[in-house]
């Protein structure tokens, strides 16, 4: 949806405090609508403006964004946008006709992508009331629907685009646009009753059909950004900084995807979820959240009747620099699978005894560090040229703050750091650190192997060998059945274990 949710806030945006006894005009909400598409990169030109004083009407806007990126370009038209004049100096807009948009890709032939033309529209029965003065704008968006429909496109038996429809049905909300001097900041609190998306790949030879469902949806967003950004391809981004917030009630979800003969189902449900995106200074950070999520899978492709599983609640975020810089940028993972509940038929097949714990199992990991990067990732010509003369980019050094692994009743933690080698050594070296040194923790590790030794899935001599590379590795830990190991990497390439260097 990213294209679609930029539509929506341009078209927002156009007709985002509240001053009390301020008027504003039609003319007023044109001119700070031409600048928000400016800002966000996009160029709206009217056909014609009708212009009674009371009322504007702009008729067959045409809109362009042809540095969508170096290989993709936006334009689209609406048919007209009509502002009215109300008492109390307030504004009414209306978009009362169809948008159509289109999307272009150059494609790159030497590698196999063709160019395509990706046709979508959008409609929106929402009343919005702007009010305020025009550098301090508040926009209600008044109870109604959207829809954005994709139209699905067929090459040699394949999907290149499929069919999408998404509504968004009872929403409403506020938006607001300030300026101040070269700064310009917009908010969005929104909400949706419900939203439902459908996606159709299917061709003669293959099924592919998704569908999803939430009840309730909200956005909540805050950006500021420059009035005057870079002129080049999306260089508004070079300004931007902000966050926003989606949050999901209840999702339903339903795919089905395979041919005749192998057929895979499945359906699922979240009890509520939460993605989030944040910008400062040229890096972007995705953080998602969910709860109680349960998935079943069957279907003639699945060698079972049926499989289900289920993960209490999961926790990811992934920060990455996306412009170019000459200076080290951060980035991090952080992931977090909390009382992941394996399928049944997985335990009868691993555990046909019973002989181990069939707790859920829980996965943490939570790594971070600098990084160089040499290109913009927003420019995928200059990615594969990079990548075919050096490093497009290169971690610095990286911190293990957490692992976390919990299964079958044994459970691994870690922490570690390295310094990675510089770039122009990377493609000589053997390793790819200066020096690096991790912790790891294991507890339950014996009792894991007996039990799997028991269960028939570990011959006895394996176990044996097992234990025997578990007393090399490890030192006892505090407690019964616990294992610690220290690995150092020195500045001289030497590999120690505990103190030791390696037996090979």
């Amino acid at each position: 949806m990213k294209y679609h949710t930029s539509f929506l806030v341009a078209s927002t945006a156009l007709f985002s405090a509240t001053t009390a006894f301020a008027d504003v005009t039609p003319q007023e909400v044109w001119a700070q609508g031409l600048l928000m598409a400016k800002i966000s990169g996009q160029t709206w030109t009217a056909a014609e403006l009708k212009d009674t004083g009371d009322t504007l009407i702009a008729h067959d806007v045409s809109i362009t964004m042809p540095g969508l990126s170096d290989i993709m370009s936006l334009n689209g038209t609406i048919p007209q946008i009509i502002m009215t004049q109300m008492s109390g100096g307030k504004v009414e807009i209306k978009i009362p006709d169809v948008v159509t948009y289109n999307m272009f890709v150059e494609g790159r032939l030497d590698l196999g992508m063709e160019p395509m033309a990706i046709t979508s529209t959008m409609a929106m029965d929402n009343v919005m009331i702007a009010s305020g003065t025009a550098d301090d704008l508040s926009f209600d968006i008044l109870t109604g629907s959207i829809t954005y429909a994709t139209q699905k496109q067929v090459k040699d038996g394949i999907a290149l685009v499929p069919e999408q429809i998404i509504t968004l049905l009872g929403v409403q909300g506020v938006a607001t646009q300030t300026t101040s001097g070269d700064d310009v900041s917009s908010s969005w609190d929104m909400q949706a009753d419900a939203v439902s998306m459908m996606s159709d790949g299917t061709t003669p030879d293959i099924t592919l059909y998704t569908s999803y469902k939430i009840a309730p949806f909200n956005l909540n967003a805050n950006f500021t950004t420059s009035a005057t950004p870079p002129d080049s391809p999306l260089g508004f981004l070079e300004t931007l900084n902000g966050t926003g917030t989606y949050t999901m009630g209840n999702t339903a979800f339903e795919v089905t995807t395979g041919g005749a003969e192998q057929m895979m189902h499945i359906v699922g449900e979240t009890e509520a979820s939460t993605l989030g995106m944040t910008v400062t200074d040229g890096a972007l950070t995705y953080a998602g959240t969910t709860t109680n999520t349960e998935v079943v899978l069957d279907g003639s492709a699945i060698p079972f009747p049926q499989v289900d599983f289920g993960i209490e609640s999961t926790d990811f975020s992934l920060t990455m620099p996306f412009l170019a810089s000459e200076d080290e940028k951060s980035f991090g993972l952080k992931l977090a699978l909390e009382n992941l509940r394996l399928p049944e038929i997985a335990w009868m097949i691993l555990d046909p005894s019973a002989q181990m714990a069939h707790d859920p199992a829980t996965l943490k990991l939570d790594v971070s560090g600098d990084m160089m990067l040499n290109v913009d990732l927003l420019n995928p010509t200059e990615i594969m040229t990079k990548s075919e003369d050096g490093l497009p980019l290169f971690p610095t050094n990286l911190m293990l703050n957490e692992l976390f692994l919990s299964v079958a009743g044994a459970t691994l933690t870690g922490t570690g750091d390295a310094l990675f080698v510089d770039q122009g050594d990377f493609k000589g070296a053997d390793l790819p650190f200066k020096t690096a040194q991790a912790t790891l923790s294991l507890t339950g590790g014996n009792a894991l192997i007996d039990t799997l030794a028991q269960t028939g899935l570990v011959p006895p001599q394996m176990s044996t060998t097992a234990k025997v590379m578990l007393s090399m590795f490890a030192r006892p830990g505090e407690g019964e059945d616990s294992f610690i190991t220290d690995v150092i990497l020195d500045e001289a390439g030497n590999v120690t274990v505990n103190g030791q260097p390696l037996p090979f």
